[in-house]
């Protein structure tokens, strides 16, 4: 039986997002969570899912993710419940219908539904959660007609952006969610199709209608509830592709573990990658914005953080290696119209690239490398920071979150902690979670070693002795 793990308590708005939820169900009207980013859908909609199988009302669900956060989903279920039956449908699988009937918690991936979708035409599920589901905006795609597809008594939509680029957007969510809620799709293109055109009128009826099925709260509406800083650890699921090179090179680095000369090159190569494929395999520069998500589920996942943070918010991002900032600032830039900033070591008048920053009046991002930026800077003008290469020291991360952490901040900073499971990069991020866990302000534990490299390979040499 599916347990809430002991020791774990929601914050007072997740209650209320969790008791929405239950009203939601008891009286069969889907919903549409859309609170902002970093305020905890995920957690809300587990707590919904436990308390109805504990009660028996439903007997399975399927939930539907991003390809990236297949790992992260499961994480969450095993850090917030105990006695979850999880079954992961994804990749190509072509499996029978009888693999999955069985089991309480189905988790798949939008592309695994659209190429598995007769078999999911034989399945029939109690709830259905989309989580990231503004990725079925495209109502005409074969992903949103596989999603819709699907045979279910209850659903939830989960996303912190329900409005991107057009009314449309609202159209493809709410027919998930109630079939024809605003009307047939040609009557609501003719009617609502271009949001600079509608009269007000229009738009209070668009407002109105989904907020009747929406439950929407801001990080300025609950700040209360909330911490002064949030941690978001990540685990993110490779690519195929990401993961069979990914093997080969760790493969080679355990194979020459006794030569340590020979076995740091390769863990450079290793980190390269891990960065990004393209910057390990010499194609970094040649590759557009669509490439770069492509060929590294990491950098997509970066790119969902960048769409749902709020247009008046900034981002820091900490690389380790310089020619992914200078690639990621001029993809992100051309491609989102986003102002993005740099520093790292070739950048020599660092404040005034900071007061740039801090000068701009909607989203930008600052791409910093931590040995350059790590320390003296103060830059509170922004509330989110991504980790996307993670350092061998707590005490390194901290003094990089402290950039925005710090006094002057007047909003929670959301924390992004990102890192590939089952690698090397997830060992050492939950190394780095024990030892944060047993350091104090005086006491910080740390290692012998000398860099990043060395920690690395000390971490390769336990694992083959």
């Amino acid at each position: 039986m599916i347990e809430f793990a002991k020791n774990i308590n929601l914050y007072p708005y997740q209650k209320i997002g969790k008791k929405w939820l239950i009203e939601r169900y008891l009286s069969n009207q889907s919903a549409l969570l859309a609170d902002d980013m970093g305020l905890g859908k995920t957690i809300q909609a587990i707590s919904f899912l436990v308390e109805k199988f504990r009660s028996g009302e439903i007997e399975n669900c399927l939930i539907v993710v991003p390809n990236t956060l297949l790992a992260n989903w499961c994480n969450e279920f095993n850090k917030f419940t105990s006695g979850a039956d999880i079954y992961l449908h994804w990749g190509i699988r072509h499996g029978m219908a009888s693999q999955v009937k069985s089991r309480q918690i189905v988790i798949s991936t939008y592309s695994t539904v659209r190429q598995d979708e007769s078999l999911f035409e034989d399945l029939s599920f109690d709830v259905v959660i989309l989580d990231e589901a503004s990725l079925i905006k495209n109502p005409d795609s074969s992903r949103t007609m596989a999603i819709k597809a699907i045979n279910r008594k209850f659903s939830i939509a989960m996303t912190g952006t329900p409005f991107e680029n057009s009314p449309l957007d609202l159209w493809t969510l709410t027919d998930f969610l109630f079939k024809d809620f605003f009307g047939d799709l040609e009557t609501f293109k003719r009617d609502y199709g271009d949001i600079h055109e509608l009269s007000e009128s229009k738009r209070s009826f668009l407002e109105d209608s989904i907020k009747s099925i929406m439950l929407r709260r801001m990080k300025e509406d609950v700040l209360e509830d909330l911490p002064e800083k949030i941690d978001v650890y990540t685990p993110l699921t490779m690519s195929p592709k990401e993961r069979i090179r990914y093997i080969q090179l760790e493969t080679e680095i355990k194979e020459n573990i006794d030569d340590k000369a020979v076995a740091l090159k390769l863990i450079i190569e290793l980190r390269k990658f891990t960065s990004h494929p393209g910057l390990q395999d010499g194609s970094l520069f040649d590759l557009d914005i669509v490439k770069l998500k492509a060929a590294s589920n990491k950098f997509s996942h970066l790119c969902s953080i960048i769409e749902n943070t709020n247009n008046n918010e900034k981002i820091l991002v900490f690389e380790n290696f310089v020619d992914p900032i200078r690639k990621f600032t001029e993809a992100i830039k051309d491609h989102y119209g986003i102002p993005c900033f740099e520093i790292h070591g070739k950048i020599q008048d660092r404040q005034n690239v900071i007061d740039d920053f801090s000068n701009e009046s909607s989203k930008c991002i600052l791409f910093l490398n931590p040995k350059t930026a790590g320390m003296g800077l103060n830059i509170v003008a922004a509330n989110h920071v991504v980790h996307f290469s993670r350092q061998w020291n707590p005490a390194l991360e901290a003094q990089a979150t402290a950039r925005a952490w710090r006094n002057g901040q007047e909003l929670p900073v959301l924390v992004y902690y990102l890192y590939y499971e089952h690698t090397v990069e997830s060992t050492i991020s939950r190394r780095l979670e024990l030892k944060e866990s047993i350091s104090t302000d005086l006491i910080q534990v740390t290692d012998s070693s000398e860099d990043i490299n060395d920690f690395y390979f000390e971490t390769y040499l336990d694992a083959t002795q």
